[in-house]
């Protein structure tokens, strides 16, 4: 009886189980759509301009029927193929006139929009992008509001209406981008000024930028996400005292004060918010780039923006984070770097300080391993660990399937196993294997899988002989052709690249930086104006020939005297005889005209020879041949004047900034001599001016004088 009774409560919850899947799942889906339980939330449709402009989220719709892969949604809910789309297009649909912000025209033939930096659109965005919006992330639905015109990508709404550019919002004090007594910066101090650290001073990386965004204006402070001045900080925090007693209970992570005028959150650097992320960053976060949805999850505090949850649920700063151990920002034998190498080492490329890849230039922040380790599928080892990892010889013999993949799987019950060197597999195979070929190219890619299988390790490339191998091996290889012919793959490429057309100068202003990795000319060639590297030959033969095309519409190049060159950049320290030669020179141009080619120098008849042909000099001394002007008393005649020479109203003992420019040539006082208000060189104990301020340390005084100098250096070469 017991059984029985066993037997007919199973079929009976069977039957239920069966019933419910089938009052869930439909029937049938239409001709090539397939029944998925996770459906896109913006589908490929025959109109390329139906999903522009939308916000489309990675999260799941509700489950039902979507076009087979290789097939896209036309219109009356149909899955044809992209090349049978034009059969589905209406071209003679006569537009409506809309109560949009926009205006349109309602012609026959095409939609027009009347404002500038408008374009008509067949979806047009629920929530449109305005200047308000710059500094704030909105979450916005993928529903289409209609047709009509909108703001063209890069604009926005401002009050009046029209559609501006983000520079011109930002100036608009009207648009209100900024919360009061901010201002938008597009690159922010990493160091923010608060009330609680305003008196501190901004530490060694206040010089990088921290994105751009609002910031305090110079004598305001951040608070609980307002600028306020130092006596309203000094006012608020007697207040914030006596707040912080009080407790109450809350569900949510971090704790609040529940007062019906205001929400105060009682934990420090955190924030009230109507609408708490669904997914809150975390210190474990930092190197991790999971999706997120925009949904809400309720009401309560946050941490404020720039600050992440520790184990302890505390909002901590982002040098907290990566500072605390606890915390396992990086895996274990890593650690986190503003300044990541370009070519990390790895159990297969161990040496590699012997191949010469060891440079200069940063792949960004994140994790690396520490100094001993070496990288191997995603973890830091040691030299003998990496010894001890097994060959391809010693995986187990078994027979690889035939399979149509690039590289060969091994189909074990359990798991898979690659059998190729820095593979691993993977559930959804690239439609695009990355290859040696393209580590110079920027081709797009498509999203969807292309099957099991295994695939390189992230940092591999396939070579032309199905294998994964690392950056610099590819680069090394002259059958991968990765640059093209006479060009040669450099991690830290110049910012001026020698052409056909600057060959011939002396001395050529550039900025002391590296370019992001990429092909350049090998040595002894010349870039063109066609973007081929040539020899010095093959530059003299096409200019001749462009000359002889473009002589009857281009102005002509003025002809310099023998062993000179044209430049629209003349050298402020050329080559002299009665100079020794030297290996620097300041960075500015000397006006356009004719100079010396390399390697001759100027006589005193201003023409331009070989060193061995210069005439002896009987002065021992670097001065011109020529009468030295005869200067006052205390004073010596130089070529290089300072731009802040010093006189009796500087102040004893204050760092005094100074540029590296030259104001031209002159008499100018000797050292321990300043200018008075008459223009004569005196002692500085004989100034009349008193100054009353402390001398400061030593120790303060090169600080602020090297950071200051540091600074001006920098301006100075980003304007060139």
């Amino acid at each position: 009886m017991q059984i029985k009774l066993v037997f007919l409560i199973s079929i009976l919850f069977l039957t239920y189980i069966s019933y419910n899947e089938a009052r869930k799942r439909p029937k049938q889906c239409r001709k090539h759509m397939i029944y998925k339980m996770c459906t896109k939330t913006c589908p490929k449709t025959c109109d390329k301009n139906e999903n522009k402009g939308k916000r489309c989220f990675l999260d799941c719709k509700h489950p039902g029927c979507e076009c087979k892969r290789g097939y896209v949604l036309a219109k009356k809910n149909k899955c044809v193929r992209k090349s049978k789309c034009h059969k589905y297009r209406t071209t003679t649909k006569k537009p409506t006139t809309t109560m949009k912000m926009i205006e349109t025209t309602t012609t026959a033939s095409s939609q027009q929009c009347l404002g500038n930096n408008t374009e008509y659109t067949d979806c047009l965005s629920s929530c449109p992008l305005k200047c308000s919006d710059i500094t704030k992330v909105v979450p916005c639905t993928a529903n289409c509001n209609g047709v009509g015109c909108q703001c063209k990508q890069g604009y926005y709404l401002n009050k009046k209406n029209e559609c501006i550019s983000k520079t011109k919002c930002i100036k608009d004090p009207e648009e209100e981008v900024c919360p009061p007594n901010s201002e938008y910066s597009f690159c922010k101090s990493l160091f923010t000024r608060t009330c609680s650290y305003r008196f501190l001073r901004p530490r060694r990386f206040s010089l990088r930028c921290a994105g751009e965004g609002c910031q305090c204006k110079h004598g305001y402070y951040y608070k609980n996400g307002k600028c306020i001045t130092a006596e309203e900080c000094d006012a608020t925090t007697t207040s914030t005292s006596s707040t912080r007693s009080i407790t109450t209970t809350t569900t949510k992570m971090i704790e609040t004060t529940t007062t019906a005028s205001s929400q105060q959150c009682l934990k420090n650097n955190t924030v009230y918010t109507e609408c708490l992320s669904a997914c809150p960053l975390k210190c474990s976060d930092i190197t991790k780039s999971a999706p997120c949805t925009a949904n809400c999850n309720g009401v309560g505090c946050q941490c404020k923006p720039g600050y992440y949850l520790n184990k302890n649920n505390e909002c901590i700063s982002f040098f907290e984070c990566i500072n605390d151990p606890k915390e396992e920002v990086c895996p274990q034998n890593s650690k986190y770097t503003f300044c990541r190498s370009f070519c990390f080492k790895s159990c297969s490329n161990r040496n590699l300080d012997e191949i010469g890849c060891n440079i200069p230039k940063c792949a960004g922040a994140g994790c690396q391993c520490e100094k001993g380790y070496y990288y191997n599928n995603g973890k830091c080892l040691t030299l003998e660990e990496c010894d001890k990892l097994p060959t391809t010889t010693e995986k187990p013999t078994m027979k690889p399937t035939t399979t149509t993949k690039m590289i060969k799987t091994t189909t074990t019950a359990s798991s898979q196993q690659c059998l190729g060197n820095n593979t691993e597999y993977t559930d959804c195979l690239s439609s695009c294997p990355l290859k040696c070929s393209d580590i110079t190219k920027s081709d797009k890619c498509a999203v969807y899988c292309n099957g099991p299988g295994c695939q390189c390790k992230e940092g591999y490339f396939l070579n032309k002989k199905n294998e994964c191998v690392s950056i610099t091996e590819c680069v090394k290889d002259p059958e991968e052709e990765v640059c093209p012919p006479n060009m040669v793959y450099k991690f830290c490429r110049s910012y001026c690249p020698s052409t056909c057309s600057d060959r011939f100068l002396w001395f050529r202003p550039c900025k002391l930086m590296c370019k992001p990795p990429g092909c350049q000319c090998k040595s002894g060639y010349y870039l063109n104006k066609e973007g081929k590297c040539v020899t010095s030959s093959e530059c003299d033969a096409t200019t001749t020939t462009t000359l002889t095309t473009t002589i009857t519409t281009t102005k002509p190049t003025p002809v310099c005297p023998t062993n000179m060159v044209y430049t629209l950049c003349k050298s402020a320290c050329q080559p002299k005889c009665w100079e020794k030669e030297r290996n620097w020179c300041i960075f500015m141009c000397a006006g356009v005209g004719c100079e010396c080619r390399k390697p001759f120098a100027l006589n005193h008849k201003g023409e331009c020879v070989e060193r061995h042909q210069c005439p002896v000099y009987k002065s021992t001394t670097t001065r011109r041949p020529t009468t030295t002007p005869v200067c006052p008393a205390n004073m010596v005649y130089t070529k290089c004047k300072s731009s802040c020479p010093p006189k009796c109203t500087d102040k004893e003992g204050e760092p005094k900034i100074c540029t590296f420019n030259c104001d031209g040539e002159g008499c100018e006082c000797r050292a321990p001599f300043a200018l008075d208000s008459e223009g004569n060189c005196i002692k500085k104990s004989e100034c009349t001016i008193s100054t009353t301020t402390a001398k400061p340390s030593r120790r303060r005084f090169l600080l602020y004088y090297t950071k200051k100098t540091f600074q001006s250096l920098l301006s100075y070469i980003y304007q060139k």
